[in-house]
């Protein structure tokens, strides 16, 4: 009953932290336009801030100065993802559907001049994968990354729990909780968002970093603007809480850090954001399934990544990221570029991509994967939107699936 309360009678608007709206890095040619005006400095800040990803709630009223809905945005919506393979290894299924509930509530709790912003985030999602949790298209074709970032192998999860507090008159932004590492380093505005973007993970996130920073974790999570121009996020966290769908009941083996430099910039006139970003761990994939810490592990792993509005609905993207072998995830390289055009054929909410990433497993005997990937994005209803997607593997990373294989996918996303 509660949760019907909030979606019914609270502002409803689509989560920051993973929407991958595409208009704050439109709006940055007013940013950068605006900043030298007199008396534009807080228009300038206002947009700046949504370059970086410091959400501070504006046009939101806090809780405790008027009604408390007024203080609520939240975000409840429906996924459904059924894939097909042309190919699989032996044995395994050549079609596996997913599918998520996703309920996300932000609470202003207060804004006071001097003090800031605080707020408090929940979002907690239902899996489901058919027609088993352990079905996987990744697993089917010998990919070495998901194909379907929208799937899950824990039924219900937790996935944020936090509370945010802006610094320095809102110029910093500083959560602690349950964080995803991919709200604050190496962020894609045209690929972060596997409800209405790119499924596959070496586009929404990449498949080299440790394994903490795709999941979900405790810790503490920074975005900043020290600066006009330069931006520095950075977070840590405790790695085997990632492993948990909750809370979790185990600490302390293993964290993860990172720290993310940026530059809101201009490129032969055209807006960009660009960024490096740094990770150093003592924890993997072994450490975290038997909790136990290895002595002396440590691994670094590195990213970039540069995003560019060429045209007010066109944009182009590249990102690159290595990692240590003793520490990486699924890759110990690799590197994507991509292009997103939004709004297609002048209709509203429709939107197309395509990209294209270059992936060095991790384990040896693994051959090198190329994957190519495609969609186009229907706004149906004001409320629903139907995606065609495609992939195709060429070759996967596992040399038993003949080459190319190609994967079919259609997505239907109801926002209530």
């Amino acid at each position: 009953m509660l949760l019907a309360s909030l979606a019914c009678g609270a502002h409803t608007h689509p989560a920051h932290a993973d929407t991958g709206d595409p208009f704050p890095l439109q709006q940055l040619h007013e940013t950068l336009r605006l900043q030298p005006a007199a008396g534009a400095e807080g228009r300038w800040l206002d947009l700046a801030r949504a370059n970086i990803g410091l959400d501070v709630m504006p046009g939101f009223q806090s809780i405790f100065d008027g009604k408390p809905l007024d203080g609520v945005r939240t975000d409840l919506y429906g996924a459904f993802v059924w894939q097909a393979a042309s190919d699989t290894l032996p044995g395994e299924r050549s079609t596996v559907g997913a599918g998520r509930i996703n309920l996300r509530a932000d609470a202003l709790l207060f804004r006071t001049e001097g003090s800031g912003m605080g707020r408090v985030t929940a979002q907690i999602r239902v899996n489901g994968v058919w027609p088993d949790l352990s079905d996987s298209m990744q697993g089917s074709t010998g990919a070495i990354s998901d194909l379907d970032e929208l799937a899950s192998s824990n039924a219900t999860a937790l996935s944020r729990f936090m509370y945010s507090q802006s610094l320095f008159d809102d110029r910093a932004m500083l959560s602690a909780g349950k964080i995803s590492a991919n709200d604050f380093v190496l962020a894609n505005v045209f690929a972060n968002d596997e409800s209405r973007q790119f499924l596959a993970q070496p586009f929404d996130g990449n498949s080299v970093w440790p394994i903490s920073f795709q999941n979900h974790a405790l810790g503490l999570g920074l975005v900043s603007l020290p600066t006009d121009w330069c931006f520095l996020n950075g977070f840590v966290v405790d790695a085997a809480s990632s492993e948990t769908p909750w809370l979790g009941d185990a600490f302390g083996e293993g964290f993860a850090a990172s720290a993310e430099f940026g530059l809101l910039a201009e490129v032969d006139g055209l807006p960009a954001r660009l960024s490096f970003a740094w990770c150093g761990t003592d924890a993997n994939s072994d450490t975290l399934a038997n909790l136990a810490p290895r002595d002396g592990l440590w691994g670094n792993a590195y990213g970039a990544l540069a995003q560019v509005l060429v045209a007010p609905k066109l944009a182009l993207w590249a990102q690159w990221s290595a990692c240590d072998e003793n520490v990486s995830s699924d890759a110990t390289a690799e590197y994507a570029l991509g292009t997103t055009i939004d709004d297609c054929f002048g209709r509203k909410g429709d939107g197309c991509g395509a990209a294209i990433a270059w992936s060095e497993p991790a384990d040896g005997a693994l051959d090198d994967q190329i994957l190519l990937e495609c969609y186009y994005r229907l706004q149906v209803m004001k409320d629903l939107q139907i995606t065609l997607d495609g992939q195709v593997l060429m070759p996967s990373a596992n040399p038993g699936v003949d080459d190319p294989t190609v994967v079919g996918s259609l997505r239907a996303v109801w926002r209530f």
